[in-house]
């Protein structure tokens, strides 16, 4: 009998498949500047590979029935956002879900009000040493404290919500809207009566 592949080993081409979609979607929607020009050829040229089995963590109740609602209100707002939404609901299963918590001085109402579903990267299902995806979803009227970190980042925005950056200020991108942060630049997100969910990227 021919040898079946287990349901882990197909994760890797479910992986390769969210980040041809991510690709195609920067190329058609996204501004044409050398900063998403670096995270397309980043996503093209990532190399993939299943990391070792370790035991998942699950979402709260409450946090999953968020995640399912935005999921479910981005679907069939455009071909592009549906490839991102199917591919990550490919993924999901093997997700390890991450709890940021508040640095000091910042205000701590978002950290049991958001999670983070870890699918590539260095210590993610999918390994990966040039990249880090995951996924952000937030509760309504939630604000994810301004930041900043070294990696250049994008989002592929799936839901309603604004977004603030550096020089900028505060915008609604809309769903399948794509934002760019340069290196260390201060950005924040908010959701508004609905949840907020965003893919974001990291490049390492």
């Amino acid at each position: 009998m021919p040898e079946v592949a287990s349901p882990d080993h197909h994760a890797v081409a479910h992986a390769r498949q969210l980040l041809d979609a991510l690709a195609a979607l920067l190329v058609s929607g996204g501004p044409n500047n050398a900063g998403i020009e670096r995270c397309r050829k980043t996503l093209q040229s990532a190399m993939l590979q299943l990391a070792e089995k370790g035991e998942r963590v699950e979402p709260p109740t409450a946090i999953r029935a968020w995640f399912d609602t935005a999921m479910a209100d981005a679907r069939g707002t455009a071909p592009q956002v549906d490839r991102v939404i199917d591919s990550i609901d490919d993924l999901l299963p093997h997700a390890d879900w991450m709890q940021r918590q508040a640095a000091p001085g910042q205000d701590d109402h978002f950290v049991d009000r958001h999670r983070h579903a870890m699918l590539v990267g260095p210590t993610a299902p999918i390994a990966c040493a040039t990249l880090t995806l995951g996924v952000a979803v937030m509760a309504p009227q939630v604000t994810y404290p301004f930041h900043q970190h070294p990696p250049e980042e994008f989002y592929i925005v799936l839901s309603e919500g604004e977004w603030y950056q550096e020089g900028r200020g505060w915008w609604s991108p809309g769903c399948g809207g794509i934002v760019h942060n340069e290196p260390s630049i201060v950005h924040a997100m908010k959701s508004g009566a609905k949840p907020l969910l965003a893919l974001w990227g990291l490049l390492l």
